[in-house]
């Protein structure tokens, strides 16, 4: 690259002159753009052009999702969806608390231990709809609420067959009645059009590729 004509001409002139012979293609023969581009890498100079750079309020790209990692936050999001997100994860850490604080283990043995590793699974997998609700999923939100009503379901018909228990622990019941309120606000407004955009993204996806 150093024995090239253009070389020593290109790296006397300044960063801003270098990226003014980039963007200009009609006045600069491609070897001449080519070298000022290595000469700006050498510098460690960030040659994206502005007419080639993202507009950062581009209304196309509002609601893109920078990263899909497991548990990596959204905040793209709704607030009211980050907080109903956040308010669910607190939930799920009360309910393992309360369920592993009544657990005694007397002995170790395969089957405390393969007790241990299902609760694990069915909370890990809990917390991971509750990450793509966040996300805004919509088969997330579905799951979940198919889930919790079942839970919600399932207590109702302890309760029923316990002659023991008069009444449930006011404890319980509010519990319930706050997630119920958490997973009925992902269905209105504002928080439902966060799930909107998202489906309606995914099938222009899908347009596309059908196209090509």
């Amino acid at each position: 690259m150093g024995t090239s004509p253009f070389y020593r001409t290109m790296s006397q002139k300044t960063d801003a002159e270098l990226k003014a012979i980039v963007k200009d293609k009609e006045g600069y023969l491609p070897e001449a753009r080519t070298i000022a581009e290595s000469i700006l890498r050498e510098r460690k100079i960030d040659i994206l052009l502005e007419d080639e750079a993202v507009p950062k309020n581009n209304p196309s790209n509002e609601y893109d999702e920078p990263n899909e990692r497991l548990f990596y936050i959204n905040w793209q999001a709704p607030t009211i969806v980050i907080l109903i997100g956040f308010g669910l994860y607190f939930l799920l850490g009360l309910s393992f608390y309360f369920n592993m604080s009544e657990e005694v283990v007397v002995k170790v043995n395969g089957r405390v231990i393969f007790r241990y590793v299902v609760v694990l699974i069915i909370y890990f997998a809990f917390a991971v709809l509750i990450d793509g609700i966040i996300k805004g999923k919509v088969w997330a939100r579905a799951t979940y609420m198919g889930l919790a009503g079942l839970g919600i379901f399932w207590k109702f018909i302890v309760f029923i067959l316990n002659p023991f228990i008069i009444f449930p622990p006011l404890l319980d019941i509010a519990l319930i009645l706050i997630e119920v309120a958490l997973i009925v606000l992902l269905f209105v407004q504002p928080a439902s059009q966060w799930f909107v955009k998202k489906k309606k993204k995914k099938i222009a996806r899908q347009d596309i590729l059908d196209d090509l």
